[in-house]
Formats: structure tokens, sequence, C-alpha cells
């Protein structure tokens, strides 16, 4: 943080084992020279083994408590499976040792649980010795108890905490597991201070990302590329920079809870019929997921679906993500071009005459990592590339040197950022970036935007707006497109296809860019394109267009 003031932000824990991501914020804001991190560290209520079976029973029945268990057990099993494909579920072990000197001071308090020890507070002592070091926030950490009363006003600006799952519809748990049940194409979380309202936090932050179609992998992937919200709206709200979000839809939403053995062994069976069938198509009949690119000489608006032109992949490889500019009444179609025999992307263009005779420029750009979404644009009268560059970490600027097939790299427009599918444009008096940014690697909801005096900068600035979007409707480009002095920004989604999995480029929407600085962003949906063009359609995912002669893509199984 830039300001000088140095906060006091507390982090109420029962112990210092923690999972990875509770460390992340823990080694994150101890690195920040303006923050002061005190523990408030709960003694547990101890229980012998009698007591504990006494208070499970008065809290639930002994068969609730047999279904927790069941519940808990089959996912146990999920992630010990899925463990030996995605190393990272290790990740979710509460096994990350936090050194207490990280801490500038420790102070330790023993709540007072209610009967079925669903709620706790404070002593007036304990609370008065939290008061005295004067926090400035507290900060919800691995502690299950409901707050109440005097635990709710240990801090200048209440108690942040995360909920994992979008409380319009869900304000339970477990975290993950229902989007994946009910088949939801996003999985949704919030940042809140709680309040005394049971379930009605004040909301600070929303976002969502694409449900994964197990739930120890959606759980994982949500746990992982929320947390790092949580710390950029910590020091939001020390320099109070949030503003609370409406909840009007909190009355609406279900308060979900561990699931019922039937529900269980519901999700088992659709999830184990989901992954025999695609265990089928890709291992015993050999179908792999493959993007054609087609086009139409129409205008973008007024393409005939039923009258395209596809463009044939090459052998063991599939074009996707195309763009197009024209030359010398010829059109070039610039396309990721993806080999499943080195399992990455280069870049290649291909050239189309009035008589549609095509010649194929392949692999005009090829690096050691994927290459996609190869965004052309022209500035003082050179021809410019932006591929996406994910797998390099930033955002790589290429020229032409010879059209249309020699291409050399200039620099970095932005370095040290994972993103995906970036388009520059120019609005009033800026250039404006617009890309998707992630964590780790999940680019399916986050949109972020920059903006410089010309498009081959390398002096990008973000916008306060950031993120302007986090809902996978919205969130990753699809493409972008000119008609009459105006911009169109083509959006990509996921959604769920015919098998029941969360398909990639499922469809797309097309929206007018209304309103940009770096203060507003407002676009207006035109158009929105479904896979339902062509029979046995998976997905289609992206659009461009250049005098009248409109490229996209669509995804099917070959």
């Amino acid at each position: 943080m830039k300001n000088n003031q140095i906060f006091k932000v507390g982090l109420i824990i029962q112990s210092f084992n923690m999972n990875k991501f509770e460390k992340e914020i823990v080694d994150n804001l101890y690195s920040d020279k303006n923050i002061e991190l005190i523990a408030i560290l709960e003694k547990k209520k101890n229980f012998n083994l009698v007591n504990k079976i006494s208070f499970l029973l008065k809290k639930y029945s002994l068969w609730r408590i047999f279904e927790i268990l069941f519940f808990k057990i089959i996912f146990l099993a999920e992630k010990k499976i899925l463990s030996i494909f995605f190393n990272d579920l290790k990740e979710l072990k509460n096994n990350y040792f936090i050194d207490k000197k990280k801490f500038n001071k420790i102070i330790t308090v023993d709540p007072i649980y209610s009967k079925k020890g669903i709620f706790s507070e404070y002593s007036k002592n304990d609370h008065n010795k939290i008061l005295n070091e004067k926090l400035d926030l507290a900060i919800r950490g691995n502690v299950n108890e409901i707050f109440r009363n005097n635990k709710l006003k240990i801090s200048r600006l209440g108690i942040i905490s995360f909920h994992h799952g979008d409380n319009r519809w869900n304000r339970g748990g477990p975290p993950g597991f229902w989007e994946t049940y009910y088949n939801k194409s996003e999985t949704g979380f919030v940042i809140q201070l709680l309040t005394s309202s049971l379930d009605d936090g004040k909301v600070v932050f929303r976002g969502e990302f694409a449900t994964k179609r197990l739930y120890t992998l959606n759980y994982f992937n949500l746990l992982r590329e929320s947390n790092y919200n949580l710390i950029n709206i910590i020091k939001k709200i020390l320099l109070n920079e949030v503003t609370i979000i409406n909840n009007s839809d909190l009355n609406k939403s279900k308060i979900y809870k561990s699931p019922k053995i039937s529900i269980v062994l519901r999700y088992l069976f659709y999830k184990i019929k989901l992954l025999s069938n695609m265990f089928l198509k890709k291992y015993i009949f050999r179908k792999k997921q493959t993007w054609t690119v087609c086009y139409s000489r129409n205008s973008f608006d007024k393409v005939d679906f039923q009258n395209l032109v596809e463009i044939d992949n090459l052998k063991d490889r599939y074009f996707a993500d195309p763009f197009v500019i024209s030359k010398n009444n010829k059109k070039f179609i610039f396309v990721e071009d993806f080999s499943f025999k080195n399992n990455k992307g280069s870049i290649s263009v291909i050239e189309i005459d009035e008589n549609d005779r095509k010649k194929i420029y392949e692999k005009i750009i090829e690096e050691n990592f994927h290459l996609a979404f190869p965004f052309v644009f022209f500035y003082e009268n050179n021809l410019y590339m932006v591929p996406e560059t994910a797998e390099a970490n930033s955002i790589r600027l290429y020229k032409c040197s010879v059209f249309p097939h020699k291409w050399e790299y200039c620099y970095d427009l932005i370095s040290k950022i994972n993103c995906a599918d970036t388009i520059i444009f120019k609005r009033d008096n800026y250039y404006y970036l617009l890309t998707s940014t992630s964590y780790y690697n999940d680019f399916s909801s986050k949109l972020e935007i920059y903006f410089a005096d010309n498009p081959i900068s390398n002096s990008w600035k973000p916008c306060k707006l950031n993120p302007i979007f986090f809902d996978i409707k919205n969130g990753r480009n699809g493409g972008l497109i000119y008609k009459n002095n105006e911009i169109f920004r083509v959006a990509q989604t996921y959604g769920i296809n015919d098998l029941g999995d969360n398909q990639y480029g499922r469809k797309f929407s097309i929206n007018k860019i209304m309103q940009l600085n770096q203060d507003k962003f407002e676009e207006k949906n035109i158009l929105n394109i479904k896979p339902d063009f062509k029979k046995n359609l998976l997905g289609t995912h992206h659009m461009n267009s250049a005098d009248n002669f409109t490229v996209f893509d669509y995804c099917k199984y070959e």
C-alpha cells in the first residue's frame, strides 16, 4: 500500500496449523510494511470422547451424524483418487504451520459458546483485551462458529470473511458442492463484513468461476482462485476504497447444508456416468474436441448460419480464434493452430481470395509455449499482433516484417501478468487493453482494463474499475468487431453441454461498448450466438469481422 499509515489487522484463529490459502493471506499481510498483524488465538472447547458424543447428539440426530460422516468419507475418497492425477490437491491439507514471529502480538482468548456450540462470543475481559489493541480490521480465520454480540465489535471496520458460494441463491455449504450437483455453469463467492444477522453480511466483493465437473476439483479451484481477492479487498477496506453491494436477493436464497445420503449417491451416479461417457469418447471411440474456423461474406449481424464456408483443419491439428484483415482484395485470417501431437498452439494465417481459394501459411509464429487468440491491429502503417501468451506470464507484442508470414517479437506490453485473450482499441484520447486475468490458470470470468497513450506502449496502467467483470457471462473476450465507428466486444461463456459437462466456449455474446474511460465501463448486449446452427455442436466462442466478411469458430467431437 502506498499510504504511509500503519494499520492494525487481527486474525481470529484456533490454531497456527492452517491450509495453504490461509497461509497465503498471513504471508501477504506480513510482507506489507503498512500492516501490523495480530493473532487472536481462541482456546478450543475441550471435550473428552463422552462429552463430544453428547455434544454432537444435542446438535444433530444420530442419523444426521451418519449422513455427515458418509459425505466426508465419500469425498475424502474422491480427493485421494483425484490427488493421483492432480498433485495440487494435496494443498487442501491443514498442515502448514505459521511462524508465530509473523505476528506483532498474540492475544489468547477463551470464547463463550452457545449450548449447541454453533455461536460464540467473548467475555467482557477478553473483549476489552482485544479493544485495547485498537484494531482497524479483523479477519475470520480457521474458526467454525458463528460470531455474535460483542465478538462482532472488536475492530473499527468490522470483521471480514469469505462465503464460498453465491449467497444470492445459496447461503450455506459445503462450498462448491451444490454447484456441481445441480450442474450450474458458475460457482460464486462473496467477501463480506459480518453482521449480527445470520448469513446476511455486508457484501463488499462478489465473483464467480466456471464450475469444475467434480466436487473436489471445484472446491479446490474456488479456494485457490478466490483467495488473493480477499487480500486485495482487505487493503482496499483499510484505505476506504470499497462500497457495499446490494444484498436484496438474499431473502429468496436457501441455506444449504451437508447433503443427504440419497443426494450423495445421486451425485456419484451422474458423475460416474459423465466420466464414463467422456472416457468412451476419448479412449474407446478416439474422439477429440476439435475446433473449426468458418466464414461468411456478410457483416457480423447478418451472418447466414446455414450457408457457411468451412476451412478444413490440417491433419492432427485444428484452427480456432480467428481474426481477419483485408488487403489487396484478399482476406487474411490469423488463427490459433493447435497441434494434438505437441499439445500446444502456434499462429498460422489463411489467405482467401474472392473465389474462396485458400493458401495456408503455417506456423508464422511459434514458440516453446502455447500461443492462441492472435489479435492483430494496425498502428502507424505497421501490423502488430498480441497473441495469448499466458504460459510466458506476459502480454507479448509481435510486429509483421514481411506480410503476412514473417513476424518478430518486439517486447512485453505487460510483464508478470497471468492473462488470456487480450484485445486493444482506441476510445477518445486513450488506447484500452482488455484482458482476462487469473492468479493461477482459471481465465473464465475476470476481465480487467488497462490504458495507455498508444497501443504499443510498455507502460500500461490499470483502471480503478478492475475487475470490470467477475462472472462467466462477460469475463472472457471472444473477439472484437468494428462497424460504423462503433466498437463491439465479443464475450465467450461456459455452459452445460449435452453430456452434462461444463463446456469451455459454449456460446458467446456481442456487446456494444457504450462508455469507457478510466472510471467507467458500460456495454449493451445486442446479440447472443448459441451452438445450434449445426448438428452436434459442443460450443462456439469467437467472432471477428472486417469489410462485411465475418469469421468465427465452433467445436464438436471428431
